[in-house]
């Protein structure tokens, strides 16, 4: 078991100094996957419910919060056919809607472990339908479930969230000096230093149903050493860091990536990919635990990759040579190639070298509260 998490402390004055003031409002230009992609009725839902969610994590109070976000359709956006076409327009766009969410802004779904499939309302005149609504019910998880209403947060347990979110950003407060690569690396390096794999949960496939916590990156940051996490801990973790991040390199950006069986990064710099593997990286990482902070995994290139799937890939752990088995875990699933396009996802053949990095920290980031 590795020491108790250590969370760097911050002055709130300090923090507050360094932190990028933006306005409340998510503009069009958002360092987020795809969102410029999104067009029309989508784009519209896509936004009221990111409002949404951001508003129960920075305001929810009380002993219930609803999590039902409805989007009544103006006239200008309102669709029109029948039953058939309405029913699958409207779930088209809520399960893209869905997507997106969980890709751009896993920090604001810390309560959630699943979305349930959007519903609608409709008028009709003869056999003409009109979509006039779309609500999408995100379920929440037990642990954070008002009585037994899966679709109700107790208020009281959102106050959690927000101190490790705080702590998550008292993190990118300390970093914020250095040069882009070496910041990459402090990220991971903290991850790996301050959680465990937890193998429980990973023997136990289902149990994301009872406890979300060792699926999300709340378990990362809250400063409890007895909450860890499985590799979609790790990656979101991750990412939160890398999207409130301010780098002096703009190209720099970081997309969640996933197989079948697996979930890790993809950092884009200077338009080459690098995956970071930040549970493989970990000592502790990995399904039998035989990671050893091996650099392979943080910013690395195809032929790692390859040396992976073929089984050659071979470290030292504990002083003992060890052989890496021939695993897909890195294969793309049907979904991530579906989102990104192949440029997104085609990997740099050669590992980036986070020393030839003399770029100047930036000294600033987003913090929790802020779009980014």
């Amino acid at each position: 078991m590795k020491a108790k998490k250590k969370i760097i402390c911050c002055i709130l004055g300090m923090v507050l100094a360094l932190s990028i003031i933006r306005s409340g409002a998510l503009d069009a230009n958002a360092s987020t996957w795809h969102e410029k992609r999104l067009k029309g009725l989508t784009r519209s839902v896509y936004y009221t419910n990111v409002n949404f969610l951001l508003n129960i994590l920075k305001n929810g109070k009380g002993s219930s919060i609803s999590t039902a976000c409805s989007y009544d359709i103006p006239s200008s956006q309102q669709v029109t056919g029948s039953a058939s076409s309405i029913k699958k327009r409207a779930n088209a766009c809520g399960k893209r809607v869905i997507k997106y969410i969980r890709q751009n802004h896993p920090e604001l779904l810390s309560w959630s472990n699943l979305a349930a499939a959007p519903t609608y309302d409709y008028t009709y005149v003869g056999s003409r339908y009109t979509l006039r609504r779309i609500t999408i019910y995100w379920v929440v998880s037990p642990a954070y479930m008002y009585g037994n209403n899966s679709y109700a947060i107790n208020g009281s347990s959102l106050t959690a969230i927000r101190q490790a979110l705080a702590n998550a950003d008292s993190v990118l407060n300390y970093y914020a000096h250095l040069p882009d690569a070496q910041k990459i690396k402090a990220y991971a390096d903290w991850i790996s230093e301050n959680v465990v794999y937890d193998h429980a949960a990973y023997n136990d496939r289902s149990s994301y149903l009872r406890d979300y916590r060792p699926y999300d990156m709340i378990s990362v940051f809250d400063n409890d050493p007895d909450t860890n996490v499985v590799c979609q801990g790790y990656t979101r973790a991750f990412q939160y860091l890398m999207d409130h991040s301010v780098f002096s390199d703009k190209t720099i950006k970081s997309k969640i990536v996933s197989s079948s069986d697996h979930t890790w990064n993809l950092v884009t710099i200077k338009k080459k990919n690098y995956f970071v593997d930040v549970t493989w990286y970990d000592k502790t990482g990995g399904s039998d635990g035989s990671g050893k902070n091996v650099d392979e995994f943080l910013l690395g290139s195809q032929k790692t990759l390859d040396q992976l799937k073929s089984g050659t890939f071979r470290q030292i752990v504990d002083g003992i040579p060890w052989k890496y088995p021939a695993s897909n875990d890195h294969s793309y699933s049907k979904a991530t190639r579906e989102f990104f396009t192949s440029s997104e996802l085609t990997v740099s053949k050669e590992p980036y070298d986070i020393y030839s990095d003399h770029s100047k920290g930036s000294g600033y980031y987003y913090n929790w509260k802020q779009y980014r």
